[in-house]
């Protein structure tokens, strides 16, 4: 009968050191260094100045991309945003900006181009709430 309570508070111990790991590193990602905020603006400044505005949402996707991978995110920006990263705004913004992203890329559809200015600003809003 005591191996069994020796075994269950084991399990329980192991169960228990395995999510205090898990919720610290998911609250523990690092901050950009001040040399990766300029870079990351010099790229954000050059995106903006480009004339087309799928172009923009295209390379602002892979801009907020690197950044969550500085931050210390892994794996695609799919797979970084499941993980609901604690320095987005708002997740839902991102995720319909980051689909949006992906009709550009793989999809020819002339009612996604219509508003796409408006989608700019709003990517341009959540890049420059995490770098400022």
């Amino acid at each position: 009968m005591d191996s069994i309570y020796i075994l269950l508070i084991t399990l329980i111990f192991f169960w228990a050191l395995y999510w205090w790991f898990a919720i610290i590193a998911k609250y523990s990602k690092q901050n950009l260094s001040k040399e990766d905020r300029k870079n990351f603006k010099k790229k954000f400044f050059e995106i903006k100045n480009l004339k087309s505005d799928r172009e923009k949402i295209i390379f602002y996707d892979k801009l907020y991309h690197q950044i969550f991978l500085k931050l210390g995110y892994k794996w695609t920006f799919w797979e970084i945003l499941k993980q609901k990263p604690i320095q987005i705004e708002n997740l839902n913004k991102i995720w319909e900006l980051h689909k949006i992203r992906n009709n550009l890329v793989h999809e020819f559809d002339e009612k996604i181009e219509k508003n796409l200015d408006k989608k700019v600003k709003e990517y341009e809003y959540q890049i420059e709430f995490i770098l400022w």
